[in-house]
């Protein structure tokens, strides 16, 4: 086979890429994705997209844009990685998400062990429930505290506590297909924090919860929905 990558977007059904190889992928109608290699599993958020060259089961290598959770078994001869733009993501048998941004990689381990390098050669071991960060900077970063809905675009489960509008719809963003937003001109300080928890809601029963506990009124548009406190 030619030595090329095949970039993946979400409007492929089933791609060949090679001959004992193939990934599927299937959605879940919120716009999330699942691809199929073989016996690892990956996770697609909206959007996400991955390139990888033919003979991907000898090098098992993957350049990725977006937020992806992976699930690979052990293979001590065939390391999986996952080069991003600050580094890259080694992998020994886990299940582990990996964000990349414009500026920076965040790694959560789900089960297992990760290690995660930036491009200086600086190395660190996560493990389960433990995050780390790489960015330009020379060190990799690992908060102390790992965000609780940092799978919530893959398991539908949202917890929050005390937890301001904005950061509830970009969390609620990140899983259902909607286009969540608040008004132009809504006075966020008025707008009382949210302690709720949310596992596999629509997003119809998930605005209703808000628009009640925060004081809200939603309207439905085309586009999505638009919540203010007017």
């Amino acid at each position: 086979k030619p030595n090329r990558y095949i970039s993946t977007e979400l409007t492929v059904r089933h791609l060949i890429i090679s001959d004992q190889v193939s990934v599927g992928l299937e959605g879940d109608g919120f716009g999330n994705f699942a691809y199929f290699v073989d016996e690892k599993m990956i996770f697609n958020r909206f959007n996400t997209q991955f390139a990888f060259k033919w003979g991907f089961e000898s090098e098992r290598n993957l350049n990725l844009k977006g937020t992806a959770f992976f699930e690979v078994e052990r293979d001590e001869n065939h390391p999986f990685k996952v080069i991003h733009p600050f580094g890259e993501v080694e992998v020994l048998g886990t299940g582990f998400n990996v964000e990349v941004t414009e500026t920076a990689t965040i790694v959560m381990v789900d089960h297992g062990l990760v290690a995660l390098r930036n491009k200086t050669g600086q190395e660190v071991l996560i493990n389960p429930n433990e995050s780390a960060i790489a960015s330009n900077s020379e060190d990799l970063a690992m908060p102390d505290i790992v965000e609780k809905n940092v799978l919530s675009w893959k398991t539908g489960k949202f917890i929050f506590e005390d937890a301001s509008i904005v950061n509830v719809i970009e969390d609620l963003n990140s899983y259902y297909k909607k286009d969540i937003k608040l008004a132009v001109g809504t006075d966020i300080s008025q707008v009382p924090l949210l302690t709720a928890t949310f596992e596999n809601q629509t997003v119809e029963e998930a605005i209703e919860i808000i628009v009640l506990t925060c004081r809200l009124h939603a309207d439905y548009r085309e586009e999505g929905i638009v919540l203010s406190n007017k």
